[in-house]
């Protein structure tokens, strides 16, 4: 079962957001002013958008709000398809099947703070990625991320850690 599913609506959230189910944008869109935590499950964009205002975070949190690693994921199953966070996109999470496998990697995510990824494993390989932050953003992925189209706005990207990607 679905935490959530647009079926073609679109839905603006004023505030943040914390996901322990799946969430289903399929063609529609999804607009969150604050931050999204997707801690367990899938955030599953399809051939629609989403917009975070903060941070996007895959990861979850203990009993005392510590950070801890999570089991959510993203996909992006659709070309059209795209995912914008306008804070940090931060990667600490032990689902490998939403990063890696081709069919969820298809569309674009369009990051204008941090990107970190923490936990080998998840194999974090977007088919698009576009850093289009207006002050230094860091990238730091791990020796299992391959990013097939990384497209650079921002002259201002520090690399730390590892880089596979097509320029």
């Amino acid at each position: 079962t679905s935490f959530l599913k647009l079926n073609g609506y679109s839905i603006n959230i004023p505030g943040n957001v914390i996901a322990t189910g799946d969430v289903l944008v399929g063609s529609s869109t999804l607009a969150v002013s604050g931050d999204y935590m997707q801690k367990q499950d899938v955030l599953s964009v399809g051939a629609g958008k989403a917009t975070i205002g903060g941070d996007l975070q895959v990861y979850s949190t203990n009993v005392d709000g510590e950070k801890v690693t999570g089991s959510g994921g993203v996909r992006l199953e659709a070309a059209g398809g795209s995912c914008t966070v306008e804070g940090d996109m931060l990667l600490d999470t032990s689902c490998s099947d939403s990063f890696t496998y081709s069919g969820y990697t298809k569309g674009t995510y369009i990051v204008k703070g941090d990107l970190i990824q923490e936990k080998s494993g998840n194999g974090f390989r977007p088919s698009n990625l576009k850093l289009a932050g207006n002050k230094e953003q860091t990238l730091q992925l791990l020796d299992d991320a391959y990013i097939g189209n990384l497209q650079l706005e921002n002259p201002k990207v520090k690399i730390a850690g590892y880089l596979n990607a097509t320029l």
